[in-house]
């Protein structure tokens, strides 16, 4: 695999484990700006 197939690959396994968990996660940036939440994030 060549070195950007591998990054594509890796994140988009990281984004089916982020909206896919059963827990709520979320991301926020420095300043903890929400950023991001996945599905069970949604739900509270």
């Amino acid at each position: 695999m060549q070195t950007e197939e591998k990054l594509l690959y890796s994140s988009d396994r990281f984004r089916t484990l982020f909206e896919f968990a059963p827990d709520a996660f979320y991301i926020t940036d420095l300043e903890g700006t929400f950023i991001d939440g996945n599905r069970a994030a949604e739900e509270l």
